[in-house]
């Protein structure tokens, strides 16, 4: 990353809670915006790498929404503060007409690495992927929650570059409580759309997402159905059936991808890769909606493989070489960088 941050870049004084100093904006989309944030207690100039931090910014219109994506997001993580896999959150305020988050910077995100790895993720980046991120559902999903967007720019590696080993997961502002109490007891949710019909819409991403999701109810099994989609886009480079697939409206769009998927044969899609992975797809399409996956089953199942073909456990992965973990991030002037080949980017 930077080794410093310029005060000349800055686009805002706001400071959050007398602590936090957003610095300089750094990516955004539909939901708002993202800034590099510094600590003004700590010498942040001096001391970058550890005092710089990350400010989610959503508009709140300047009323009390009902649907305030940030602060469910927070209270979310706020419950996962002490999951290993799982950003550390600061804070969270309203200022104004914004709702502000400070959680810990993290490094770049999977499909960012993908892209510079030319598209390609071989097995052994594969195994190492899958088995940091399974711990982390056993985690969340032992805490109550589902996330419901799964999707490669929803895992991110540690601190670039010294923790790029290490994967966290992200983006928790779709994420639900499945687990409710009803007349003083736990239990699970209830399914929503017993008949299946197919809504016009889905909650999360449509290339990721379950069979399920597009009905309407997701539960446990969907979130490692959508992870199981974004291993085999990493592994396909950057290839699903689904996708491509265009439509008149969004929903005719949805109906032909919901068709593909529920055509598409699993065995067939995974048949040239290792046998573990096909056993993973064929274990997680035997769940019922309120079954509790058998992680440490899976986790086995990925550790055998590793066995099986000899890998290295410190062998490197695929974003581990020299020109792609000398790269800065996030990389300067992050705004105004023209998305570049083989360029880290936000």
């Amino acid at each position: 990353m930077p080794g410093s941050i310029d005060e000349d870049e800055q686009e805002s004084i706001i400071i959050l809670k007398k602590k936090w100093k957003i610095l300089q904006r750094i990516g955004g989309g539909s939901f708002g915006d993202i800034y590099l944030s510094g600590d003004i207690t700590r010498n942040v100039l001096n001391n970058a790498e550890k005092n710089v931090f990350v400010v989610k910014r959503e508009s709140n219109g300047g009323t009390k929404s009902k649907k305030n994506h940030l602060k469910h997001e927070y209270h979310c993580l706020a419950h996962l503060n002490k999951c290993d896999g799982v950003p550390k959150v600061h804070h969270y305020e309203e200022q104004d007409n914004f709702n502000y988050m400070v959680m810990d910077l993290e490094g770049p995100n999977l499909n960012d690495l993908h892209n510079i790895c030319d598209k390609h993720f071989g097995t052994r980046t594969i195994v190492h992927i899958v088995l940091q991120i399974l711990p982390v559902f056993k985690h969340i999903h032992g805490k109550g929650i589902i996330h419901r967007d799964l999707k490669p720019d929803n895992i991110v590696v540690g601190r670039w570059p010294h923790y790029c080993r290490k994967l966290l997961l992200l983006d928790f502002g779709l994420s639900k409580q499945f687990i409710v109490r009803e007349n003083g007891k736990k239990k699970h949710i209830g399914l929503k759309n017993p008949s299946r019909i197919p809504r016009s819409g889905l909650t999360g991403t449509v290339r990721y997402a379950s069979i399920n999701a597009h009905y309407g109810d997701q539960s446990r099994r969907d979130d490692l159905l959508s992870f199981a989609h974004v291993i085999l886009f990493l592994l396909r480079g950057a290839n699903l059936p689904w996708m491509g697939i265009k439509g008149k409206t969004k929903e005719q769009k949805y109906e032909k991808i919901l068709k593909k998927k529920e055509t598409t044969n699993t065995r067939e899609l995974c048949a040239t890769y290792a046998r573990e992975i096909r056993a993973f797809m064929d274990y997680l399409a035997s769940l019922t909606f309120t079954a509790r996956p058998d992680y440490d089953h899976l986790i086995q199942l990925f550790n055998n493989l590793m066995k099986r073909k000899k890998y290295d456990p410190k062998g490197k992965l695929d974003w581990e070489g020299p020109d792609i973990l000398k790269q800065e991030w996030p990389p300067s002037n992050s705004v105004k960088r023209r998305r570049k080949k083989n360029k880290l980017r936000i």
